[in-house]
This record gives structure tokens, sequence and C-alpha cells, in this order.
């Protein structure tokens, strides 16, 4: 997405404005799924809207796409008072920058102004016939929470979708806190859990590490140290970061024979680390990823990596959508190997490995 820019929109812009819904307008018609009128979106048509609720994105310095953000919505979402959510709406690209990632970065866009005003749910409704658009939405984080038809100048029948900026970690946080007080420490396992989860990072995932006694290793979601235990008495030093504070505390409690371990409880997106790594791993967190921030995850790491060093990375195949354990439902993100691939490969990171086991795809790659 490095091409593209976006810019809030003036009264100067509102013919662009136009020219994008047009040119999502007379598509749509052409591949017989008419959604919007050439009326309603003409300027007059969006007389709901101010110019500077639109923002315009451009691709190669050409206007690509455009959405309106705005605070209130009595139309759509009449329930919400203001200064409690932040709205989308109208979100087109023209079709010569379809695939170039525009519809994700405008979204993403959005959730960075909710974050700014904070305000914690972003909220947008699409058209409940259009499962294709509606996977998108699904696939970028938000959850569907109603459908219902509605009249304006036609009869439309709404899909009401809503995303929530802090609850999806909070809840994930909360789960692997949980599992703590209920007793549940991976790194206590019986040997036929341990089996178990060798079918995701069992001795051929560890192999591909290629330790040795000169090497300071980092695991991004160390839980509560089931893999570091191997690890830590093979390498130089071992950093391990988690977002959870009481698997972390478990963590120590369990690694506090090492004396060359350093556990940080924090958030691996948000934490500024103060040197670099031979090499990085992670196992069964990637889902935990939102789909929008699983380049910055890999790019990051490309960056905190050594010349030479290695990542090695265990995606899980299950494509549920859901973590569901004694009454929780924790929302996860399901990883598509080829596009963790493409994320692998744009973090300037060569693939020196591929490999499948029973639950899992393994990367194993490497910073020249």
């Amino acid at each position: 997405m490095n091409n593209i820019i976006i810019k809030q929109a003036t009264k100067a812009d509102i013919p662009l404005i136009e020219d994008i819904l047009l040119d999502a307008v007379n598509w749509l018609e052409s591949i017989n799924q008419p959604l919007w009128t050439k009326e309603r979106v003409s300027w007059k048509g969006l007389k709901e809207f101010s110019p500077d609720d639109f923002y315009i994105a451009f691709w190669n310095n050409k206007p690509a796409g455009c959405m309106a953000v705005i605070e209130h919505d009595p139309y759509i979402w009449p329930q919400i008072k203001k200064g409690e959510s932040l709205f989308v709406h109208k979100l087109a690209v023209k079709r010569f920058a379809a695939g170039r990632g525009i519809s994700t970065a405008l979204l993403d866009f959005a959730v960075d102004k909710c974050q700014e005003r904070n305000i914690k749910i972003l909220r947008l409704d699409t058209d409940a016939t259009r499962p294709k658009v509606m996977k998108f939405y699904e696939d970028f984080g938000f959850i569907c929470v109603d459908k219902k038809t509605l009249y304006f100048d036609k009869e439309y029948y709404i899909a009401f979708y809503v995303y929530d900026i802090s609850d999806i970690k909070n809840q994930t946080i909360n789960h692997y806190d949980s599992l703590i007080d209920e007793n549940n420490d991976p790194f206590k396992d019986s040997f036929e859990l341990q089996e178990y989860m060798n079918k995701w990072d069992g001795e051929k995932f560890i192999e591909e590490l290629k330790l040795e006694k000169n090497k300071n290793v980092l695991e991004i979601g160390v839980g509560t140290g089931r893999l570091a235990q191997k690890i830590c008495c093979k390498c130089n030093s071992f950093t391990g970061i988690d977002f959870s504070s009481k698997t972390i505390n478990q963590a120590k409690e369990n690694l506090k024979n090492f004396n060359n371990i350093n556990l940080i409880c924090a958030d691996f997106l948000e934490y500024n680390f103060d040197f670099k790594f031979d090499i990085i791993y992670s196992s069964l967190t990637f889902l935990h990823i939102k789909n929008q921030d699983k380049a910055i995850f890999i790019q990051k790491i490309s960056d905190l990596l050594n010349e030479n060093g290695r990542f090695i990375l265990s995606i899980d195949k299950n494509q549920q959508k859901e973590i569901i354990y004694n009454n929780r439902k924790i929302p996860v993100f399901p990883d598509n190997p080829n596009k963790t691939e493409k994320f692998i490969l744009n973090a300037g990171l060569i693939i020196e490995n591929k490999f499948e086991t029973e639950f899992a795809v393994i990367f194993t790659a490497v910073k020249k």
C-alpha cells in the first residue's frame, strides 16, 4: 500500500468524488448488480454529506477511491448517539485500481480516525445480497450485527456491521488470563497433550530454528513457556513477548531456572524493541492478528532481524473465525497460506522452506 495516499476532500474535490462513485455505479450496472443510482451519487443526491466528510485515496497520484466518514447517522443508525461511533459510507474504488488494496487502506484510515478521536466503534452498512462484499468486511474484522429491509429511494436489504477497535484485543487477553485462573498451563501438559501440540510446532519446527549458543532469540506469543523451555538452553539469550499479564507471570515462574531470559508483557505491534534478533519464531499466534495488521506484523519481524536472521512461523490450517472455550467466544482471523507467503516476501525475506503438518503450515524465511 506504499503507493496509496489518502487526503480529506474539500469543496474543490466534489467532481472527483462524483467521478469515483459514478465509476462504481457504471461498473455494477455492467455486471448486472446495480446498487446506487446515478442521481444518488451526484452531489445533489449526496445532500446529507459535506465535502470534508469525504476522504479520497490516490494510487500513484491518481484518484482511485473514496469514502465518507461521519460522526452521526440518523438515517441508518438512529439509535446511536453522536460521538459513540464513526460511520463509513459510500466506500468505492475505481476499476483501474481494483485489487490494489484501496478499500483496505480506506478502512485502515477510518480505524485510525476512530483512535484519534478516542472512539471505540466503527460502523458501516452494506447490501446484504452481496456475499463477496460482506466477506471482505468480515475478513477485515467487522461483525454483522443485524440485517433488515429499509426504504429510501428504493427498497434495500441491509447488513449492519460493527468493528470494535478495542474489544477483540481485550477479549483475547481476558481469555488467556482466564486460562491461568483455571489452572490451564500448557507448560505442564501431559505427554498426550504435548504430542497433540507437536502437530503445530514439534521437532521439525524447532529444527528449522537452527539454534546455536551464540544466537539471540525472540518468541512472539510466548504463552506460559511451552516452547520456550525447549529453546532457552540452546541459545545465548531468549526474549518472549505476550500481552496476557497472567500468562507472562506464569511463564516467569515456569522458566525461573534459566538465567538468559527476558519476558515482556506487551502487544508485539506496539512494543518498541531496542535490539535485534538472530532468530524470531511464532506458533499459533498469527490467527490473533487482525487481517489488516498481518503484513505490518511480518514487516516488523523483518525489521527486527539481524542480517541472515531466521523467521519461523506456524499458522493454523483451521479456518474457524472463533475460538470457543468454556462458554467464551474469542474472534480470530484465520490465516491464508498464499497471503502469508506474499506478506513474507513483501517484507524483504527469502522463503527457505515451507511445509505442512497435520494441523499447520510452517514457513522458514531468511533475511539476506
